[in-house]
């Protein structure tokens, strides 16, 4: 039997809310989305693959807008003009049900598209059959993976999409179809095309089923490059390359800015960091003096990234309240002093720091 190559991709999210960007990033964004779904495409034409796979959640919400659905349709059109097939699985957010986009609109003859919630078969060939099964709901407890073998008959490669949770665990609130390491364990399929989970996990029980994650990070907690799979299978054999289609990338770091002596000093460190493309959370740590204070205009800098997040969690230096002279700066930090040597809580404590560079820099005329 000749090896069997497929393209493994998952969680697009086309039409993702992006709350925490403004109005015209978050169209930015958006659009940004459907060309990395054009990138993931032109990837199946250009390494030729036999089947190109989406295992849930190709859209953020089950009834997407016309303008997007009609974008999709024609991406896909590109694969059926070389008579590559598409296998789709709806995810917990795009979920099937009677009025949901699967359900309402046609789609090209290429594509297979998973629309009951238990098991189905989908024969490519004679070398290969398809299982999957479709989320009808935006959350299940349901435990669908220990019922898959019981489903499994086909000859040749059997490869089942799944748009579940392993271990039981949860991206975020959202649980769906979970199942356990046993359960992937025991699973009799060839190669098992997971969704759900946002970051790539490689080889959660065996090399049998992966997760590639979402192709564009959607928040911070999908940092760094994105990826999408190439596995091929033949004889007992699964091999998966990875491969980067993202534009944007997420990233987080800390700076101390213990030795600086001023916000000059950070801007410097951050304008080395700059690209349209990224979007940055930065956490300032460290004891600085006083005179740094808080008064660091994001403006300044965030127009050199596609976005910018400025954490200032500065503590105070040990010198900072020993001032002794009869000022009203010595008076409001003598003051300051007695509320941070009772605050027990460390939030409230880093609360009153936070105070006592503000009132530093007021009394000082930098606010």
């Amino acid at each position: 039997m000749r090896p069997i190559r497929l393209l493994h991709t998952a969680d697009i999210h086309l039409e993702a809310r992006f709350a925490s960007l403004s109005a015209v990033k978050r169209k930015q964004r958006r659009l940004g989305l459907r060309r990395t779904f054009s990138r993931l495409v032109d990837a199946a034409l250009t390494y030729q693959v036999d089947a190109m796979l989406i295992a849930g959640d190709l859209f953020d919400n089950p009834n997407p807008t016309k303008d997007t659905v009609d974008f999709v349709l024609a991406e896909i059109n590109r694969l059926a003009e070389k008579d590559l097939p598409l296998v789709i699985v709806p995810g917990n957010h795009d979920f099937y049900s009677s009025d949901s986009i699967y359900a309402q609109r046609e789609f090209p003859r290429n594509v297979h598209i998973f629309t009951s919630n238990n098991w189905e078969s989908f024969a490519l060939s004679n070398d290969i059959t398809f299982f999957g099964i479709a989320c009808h709901e935006f959350s299940s407890e349901r435990n669908v993976l220990a019922e898959l073998n019981n489903n499994l008959s086909a000859p040749g490669l059997n490869v089942a999409i799944l748009h579940g949770s392993l271990d039981y665990g949860f991206y975020g609130r959202e649980q769906c179809y979970p199942f356990s390491a046993d359960d992937l364990a025991a699973c009799k399929v060839d190669y098992l095309a997971l969704g759900h989970y946002h970051n790539s996990i490689l080889n959660p029980a065996d090399n049998r089923a992966f997760y590639p994650g979402s192709p564009e990070g959607l928040k911070f907690s999908e940092k760094g490059q994105r990826h999408a799979f190439i596995v091929e299978l033949g004889e007992g054999q699964v091999k998966v390359e990875l491969f980067s289609v993202n534009r944007y990338l997420y990233e987080e770091t800390e700076i101390d800015c213990t030795m600086m002596d001023s916000a000059d000093d950070v801007k410097n460190i951050l304008r080395d960091m700059a690209g349209d493309d990224r979007l940055l959370r930065v956490k300032l740590v460290g004891a600085p003096a006083l005179s740094l204070g808080l008064d660091f205009n994001e403006e300044e800098i965030e127009q050199n990234f596609f976005f910018l997040d400025i954490i200032n969690n500065f503590s105070l230096p040990e010198d900072a309240i020993t001032d002794d002279e009869n000022t009203v700066k010595s008076l409001y930090l003598k003051k300051m002093a007695g509320l941070l040597r009772a605050a027990e809580d460390p939030e409230r404590r880093r609360e009153l720091e936070l105070a006592v560079r503000l009132g530093i820099a007021a009394l000082d005329g930098r606010l």
